[in-house]
Parts: structure tokens; sequence; C-alpha cells
């Protein structure tokens, strides 16, 4: 039995329903306006490789964690204020694999307790052959 009486319970459950209903990337819309295409919430560690200058800047590669995806983007979570690369490839771990993406970044956005969060427009999926350093990352 659990240490709490239902009246703790039922205030657990509705503060959790709260945070659940003020966070949820389909309430966003609501306040936002309507989005181009829907997001599914997934949470996967993946990597941003900045691309400056039109060089891929492996020495600079830094992870982030997904906050949701979309059909043809991604928003990413840091905790610490983004250099913010306008152009990166993105590195998730597929089937085993990594796969990479060429990206833009559309937004920035400081969001609570310090935390940060990069919307990006996925352009094509590139191989490391096209990008040398690639081949020696992984999560």
């Amino acid at each position: 039995m659990w240490p709490f009486s239902d009246g703790k319970t039922s205030a657990v459950r509705n503060r959790v329903f709260q945070l659940i209903n003020e966070t949820c990337s389909g309430m966003l819309t609501k306040t936002e306006g309507r989005r181009v295409d829907s997001r599914i919430t997934r949470v996967v560690v993946g990597m941003i490789i900045p691309i400056e200058n039109r060089q891929l800047q492996v020495d600079k590669a830094f992870t982030a964690v997904s906050r949701d995806f979309s059909s043809g983007g991604v928003a990413m979570l840091l905790n610490q204020q983004p250099r913010g690369p306008e152009q990166a490839i993105l590195g998730f771990r597929l089937s085993g694999a990594m796969t990479f993406f060429r990206a833009e970044t559309r937004h920035i956005e400081p969001i609570e307790g310090g935390f940060y969060q990069i919307g990006f427009q996925l352009f094509e999926v590139v191989s490391p052959r096209d990008y040398p350093g690639l081949e020696s990352l992984s999560l």
C-alpha cells in the first residue's frame, strides 16, 4: 500500500496531468498557430555537427536530445546556450548504424531551467563519403 492517502494521490495525478497538458507538443498548436506538419514526441540522443564556411566542423560536434520529430524536421534540446549553427549535419543511430541528415536551423528558443530548443529543417540524408570526418563519429 502506498504511504499517502487517496487525496494526495489525486493531487499528484492532477499535477502530472497538468504538466503533460501544458507541455504536450499537440497543445502548442493552440498557442502557436497551425503547424505545417504534425509532431511526434520522441526522445533520442543525436549529434549536431556544425557547418561553417561550407566546412564540416567535426571538432565542434556535440550531442543533444530530441524533443520531437516531424516528417521534415526535428527539435533538439540543449543544456547550454547553443552556438547556433545555421547549417549542420545531424546524426542519429538507426538500426545499429549512424544516419546523417543535412539540416538548417529554423529557430532557437530559450526554455525553462537554462535549456534551449533548436528547431532544424532536414533537407537530405547524406553519406559519410560526402563529408570527410563523419565516418569517425558515433553515438
